[in-house]
């Protein structure tokens, strides 16, 4: 196996960890500015990797 997906793996367990026993908190979302065609900006929020693994478990299982 490659070191990129024993990585993978070993941060998948990491993130099933604390998912499972109810300690698992996302982390701060960073602010992104976007500009709008009117002239101003819009403030966009880009979430984690992480968050986004986790978002999607949830979905899938409830």
């Amino acid at each position: 196996m490659s070191s990129r997906w024993l990585i993978l793996k070993a941060n998948l367990y990491k993130l099933w960890n604390r998912m499972s026993s109810g300690s698992y908190f996302p982390a701060p979302v960073k602010a992104v500015a976007i500009p709008k065609k009117s002239g101003g900006e819009r403030i966009l929020g880009i979430p984690t990797v992480e968050d986004r693994i986790a978002q999607m478990v949830v979905k899938m299982e409830f």
